[in-house]
């Protein structure tokens, strides 16, 4: 009977044990409470440090209102309204735009390949069995009667008065 106790020992499991989930889930539960509390005390104690602030800011508030309005309408008219305009047109024209870019990109395309296409056409066409020189230039001087003759300087005389 010793041998069937010991070997039945390992597979019996005592009530007395739970799993480790059970320890994780109780160390979260109070680290969550230890968490709130803490941001209760940190509200609670803010609250009481701004009161005085608050009322001061409403009045403040109460005594900027009609700079703050214009604030605002001014903001509206030159900033808010210009923008939604111009995302409007943005948004009603981008279908232009990418017509015009892939019509402009096709263009390239195209236009790069007809001049490929011209020039290998050109070499395959113009190609001549012996190698064209091209034509030398020769400078020779101007002869007399072609070089600017220079203007003689007109003699100028004044006259004086009596």
């Amino acid at each position: 009977m010793d041998a069937a106790t010991a070997v039945a020992s390992p597979l019996v499991v005592s009530n007395n044990t739970q799993p480790p989930i059970v320890y994780f889930l109780q160390l979260l539960q109070q680290v969550l409470s230890a968490s709130v509390a803490l941001v209760v005390f940190v509200a609670r104690t803010a609250s009481s440090i701004l009161s005085p602030i608050s009322i001061v800011s409403s009045s403040l508030l109460y005594l900027f209102a009609p700079v703050l309005v214009l604030a605002n309408i001014l903001l509206d008219v030159f900033l808010v309204t210009p923008f939604h305009i111009i995302v409007y047109l943005l948004h009603a024209l981008y279908p232009i735009y990418v017509l015009v870019g892939i019509a402009f990109i096709c263009a390239c395309f195209v236009g790069l390949a007809a001049r490929l296409s011209i020039h290998l056409l050109k070499s395959i066409l113009l190609r001549s069995p012996s190698v064209v020189q091209p034509p030398s230039v020769h400078v020779t001087q101007p002869e007399e009667d072609e070089k600017p003759r220079r203007k003689a300087q007109k003699r100028v005389s004044i006259k004086e008065e009596k």
